[in-house]
């Protein structure tokens, strides 16, 4: 199973619910929000790890905990080293990824013309 596409696939049914529940006027509470941001870091940190063994990267003991506790950090010094700077679009689509749930939430709140 491709790590990218269970990612893609996270973020987009937590933007689904996201909308969904936005659009109803609400926000997503507070353990869905946790668990979704959760899923979505341990995917990043799951495509790292298997990216990094495809590309014959030489990973640290703990790489996997690095990039889950730090992928905004350490993330874009993997992806420069293994891609150079063709690898910061990648990053820009990861955060992408990351952030679209919540900015499709507040978009679909402020659609319906009862929120705004």
């Amino acid at each position: 199973m491709n790590p990218l596409y269970v990612l893609v696939s996270m973020s987009g049914l937590l933007s689904f619910h996201s909308m969904l529940v936005g659009y109803m006027g609400y926000g997503i509470s507070f353990t869905v929000e946790t668990l979704g941001y959760v899923a979505l870091t341990f995917g990043i940190a799951w495509w790292a790890y298997d990216d990094a063994g495809k590309k014959k990267y030489w990973r640290p003991y703990e790489f996997g905990a690095f990039m889950f506790f730090g992928w905004p950090m350490f993330l874009p010094i993997y992806l420069y080293q293994t891609r150079h700077w063709s690898g910061m679009k990648s990053y820009l689509g990861i955060l992408t990824l990351y952030w679209l749930p919540w900015a499709l939430g507040w978009a679909a709140y402020y659609a319906n013309p009862a929120n705004g």
